[in-house]
């Protein structure tokens, strides 16, 4: 399925906890690159209804932990509460989202023309007269291409070093606020006059020029000096749900792609 990427939570236990993530594409390629082996190009077979997909945008997650001190919740004076601060950063992380809605950049070929971010889960506290000493969420952010993906995190982690743990630090000396990087895959913006696009295109005879906001790891390629395009049987409204599926229709449509790619491979060699 698209990303192949973690699935992330709070675990309420200091940490988060991490299912698959999108990480093995950078074993292949460090492994190619000690092989010395360079490739021509990579196709990279997401769900694209065997149609040609030339860009994607990044996709960057983040662990926040909030860490404030508890205290008597008849005693505010006490304590710094780690929700309402975690509530201030998720707030302005939601300011940049509506910011790049409103002011892009834009990139009308995408189905979401510009860079977005949300937070997804959060978790804190526990119990409602106890000021909460933690409080853990993650978010994320999908870049366009040409978008700085590392300047958007600065913006966050500006926002939280210079606005709010000034505050929490006058509450408590203890407090404050840590990020750690969970997962990232860089967007992809690929040639038209890459060969690996022009053979694709070639072979499903599909002209049209498509971007999508999910990403996947031919970003990594391409980041790594291989040329790559996205291409693969099934559909994404069907993907990251409950009896997801390819169809068989699909299916033959891959196998009649991929045998015309060796055909053609075995003429050029």
């Amino acid at each position: 399925t698209p990303e192949r990427r973690r699935n992330l939570r709070p675990s309420g236990r200091g940490g988060c906890q991490e299912e698959i993530g999108c990480v093995g594409a950078p074993v292949m390629l460090a492994e190619l690159r000690e092989r010395g082996i360079r490739p021509d190009g990579c196709i990279v077979g997401e769900p694209t209804s065997m149609r040609v997909i030339v860009a994607h945008k990044g996709i960057n997650a983040y662990h926040c932990c909030v860490r404030g001190h508890a205290a008597h919740s008849s005693l505010t004076p006490k304590g710094s509460n780690a929700i309402e601060y975690a509530a201030r950063l998720i707030c302005y992380i939601r300011d940049l989202a509506d910011h790049f809605k409103q002011n892009g950049p834009f990139d009308e070929l995408f189905d979401v023309p510009f860079t977005t971010a949300q937070t997804g889960t959060i978790s804190g506290g526990i119990a409602l007269n106890t000021i909460p000493a933690l409080c853990e969420f993650v978010f994320e952010y999908r870049n366009l291409p040409g978008v700085d993906a590392e300047g958007i995190f600065q913006r966050i982690q500006q926002y939280a070093a210079q606005e709010l743990v000034p505050k929490m630090r006058e509450e408590h000396p203890g407090a404050g606020i840590e990020f750690k990087k969970i997962a990232a895959a860089p967007a992809l913006d690929a040639s038209e006059q890459d060969a690996i696009t022009q053979l694709v295109r070639a072979l499903t005879k599909d002209t049209d020029k498509r971007k999508v906001a999910y990403g996947t790891e031919a970003g990594q390629f391409q980041l790594a000096g291989v040329p790559s395009i996205v291409c693969g049987p099934g559909n994404i409204e069907q993907a990251h749900k409950p009896n997801e599926f390819v169809s068989l229709e699909q299916i033959a449509q891959c196998e009649s792609f991929l045998q015309k790619l060796i055909r053609s491979n075995t003429v050029d060699a």
